[in-house]
């Protein structure tokens, strides 16, 4: 993927599953939720970095670790318990659906897909079928909860085609 594809899919993905419902959840018009909230983000840019870390190769339990989704809550709160000042309703908007941690871990997962030992690492992850999608479990749950809502209706169908009075005649 190109750089700026991914950027363009991140920001229709903030709008549309962060800034819209966030917006009507705080019964502000979207534009002006926007712009505030682009004001406040460029303030954050202009702050020196929060983290710095050793440059080293990650293990591959890390790299493991960093692919799967857990951990977005915790991300969240780490690097908001490091910013200082932040405006309430910024902060309300990256806590949102922990958005500020889900980020975090796209971007970082982008750059790791770069990486050719995370490409090895994920690949043989999921050739073991050791890690499975979000979407393929939200899918497969979708379906199941969709054939037991069927069977309860079929259910009931019977119970009252057995308990309803018959016509005279039949």
């Amino acid at each position: 993927m190109t750089q700026t594809k991914v950027k363009r899919e991140f920001a229709e993905q903030i709008e549309r599953d962060y800034l819209q419902p966030f917006a009507a959840q705080q019964a502000r018009p979207l534009a002006e939720s926007r712009q505030q909230l682009i004001e406040q983000i460029k303030k954050l840019v202009e702050m020196p970095p929060i983290f710095t870390a050793e440059n080293r190769r990650f293990t591959e339990s890390e790299l493991a670790a960093f692919i799967k989704d857990d951990g977005a809550v915790a991300i969240t709160s780490l690097i908001l318990t490091q910013l200082q000042d932040i405006d309430e309703t910024l902060e309300a908007f990256l806590r949102y659906n922990d958005l500020l941690g889900k980020a975090t871990l796209f971007f970082f997962r982008e750059l790791l897909h770069n990486e050719p030992r995370a490409k090895t690492t994920l690949e043989t992850l999921q050739r073991e079928h050791l890690l499975v999608k979000i979407d393929q479990i939200k899918t497969t749950q979708d379906q199941l909860i969709t054939r037991d809502d069927l069977e309860r209706l079929e259910q009931r169908v019977r119970r009252l085609a057995s308990t309803t009075p018959k016509p005279f005649g039949t």
